[in-house]
């Protein structure tokens, strides 16, 4: 079954990885926006000639695959490249998902990457846990938040209304109804 894993997964991280350097060469295309502007996390070179947006759910357990077996390698050969822009976009689907969102928000664009990585790597510690806002807690000074920037983020309305605003648009405007989903 591993060896059945293992090469599924080989098989999608290729062929993202060909089809990404396909549409670099092949094409220049319009960077899409959300209204929003709750998209915090950013990478590449933004007149790069791809843009992908990734919207993810942090208690979605492919998301979390994607992140810390795929994500890395796009990075390095992409991204780093300058040949793609890289938007991540949240689409919490459940109200943990929003919460660790929230708590990802806390201080801004670089502790948002450093949260992602260890909610997506962590996430069976946090995500289905009889405590979410607990666990959250725990996960927080790990990327620098402390205990009192975490109760913030989690009890500030106005950004769990931003991300759902974001949700939104993200359905209407791109027809996004699942996780992972790249545009």
């Amino acid at each position: 079954m591993k060896k059945i894993e293992s090469l599924v997964k080989g098989l999608f991280v290729g062929g993202l990885l060909v089809w990404i350097n396909f549409v670099a060469d092949a094409m220049a295309e319009t960077h899409p926006n959300l209204a929003s502007g709750t998209t915090l996390y950013q990478m590449g070179n933004p007149n790069a000639p791809v843009c992908i947006h990734e919207f993810s759910s942090f208690t979605c357990s492919h998301c979390g695959t994607y992140h810390v077996e795929v994500f890395p390698k796009l990075k390095r050969e992409f991204i780093d490249t300058g040949k793609v822009h890289y938007s991540k976009h949240a689409f919490p689907l459940d109200a943990v998902a929003l919460k660790a969102t929230q708590v990802a928000h806390a201080k801004g664009p670089l502790v948002y990457s450093k949260m992602a990585d260890i909610l997506f790597a962590r996430q069976n510690e946090w995500a289905f846990s009889s405590d979410p806002r607990k666990a959250l807690k725990r996960m927080g000074p790990m990327a620098g938040v402390t205990e009192e920037e975490v109760d913030k983020a989690l009890d500030d309305q106005n950004l769990a209304k931003s991300i759902l605003t974001e949700r939104l648009e993200a359905q209407k405007q791109f027809g996004v109804t699942a996780t992972p989903t790249f545009i």
